[in-house]
């Protein structure tokens, strides 16, 4: 799937399921591909280019694809198939604060209540952002 920012084609491997605005950034969730793991979420800038991709989880028990995305006032807030909401910052793909699904009370379900632990300076993003897999 092809999205046009910029006047720049940017190919996903996968058709595109939702996009979230944002001042500086789009953040695009993409169909899961079991290939390629569950990184399907990216930072686009709005020069076309991609900013970051989100990274692998660090323990894969929980790291399932990720199904939803939506624009939570200066942040983006990502749901995974666990229900594990991740809270990030929309430029730089960094991770604000993390959800458990069992802290949340539910599981595969996107809570209504606010991030309570932040966790700055924890990078959500691949080393080379700038390539997709193919």
């Amino acid at each position: 799937m092809t999205l046009k920012a910029a006047g720049e084609d940017i190919v996903f491997p996968k058709c595109i399921v939702q996009i979230a605005a944002f001042e500086r950034t789009l953040a695009v969730l993409i169909e899961p591909d079991p290939r390629h793991g569950a990184e399907n979420v990216y930072g686009i800038g709005l020069d076309g280019t991609i900013l970051w991709q989100i990274a692998p989880r660090s323990y894969p028990s929980q790291a399932g694809p990720y199904v939803d995305l939506e624009a939570r006032g200066n942040h983006l807030a990502v749901w995974n198939a666990y229900g594990t909401t991740l809270l990030m910052r929309p430029v730089t793909g960094r991770l604000v604060d993390l959800i458990e699904a069992a802290e949340a009370g539910c599981g595969g379900s996107r809570p209504d209540r606010s991030p309570s632990r932040p966790r700055d300076g924890e990078p959500q993003h691949s080393g080379n952002a700038s390539r997709l897999p193919s």
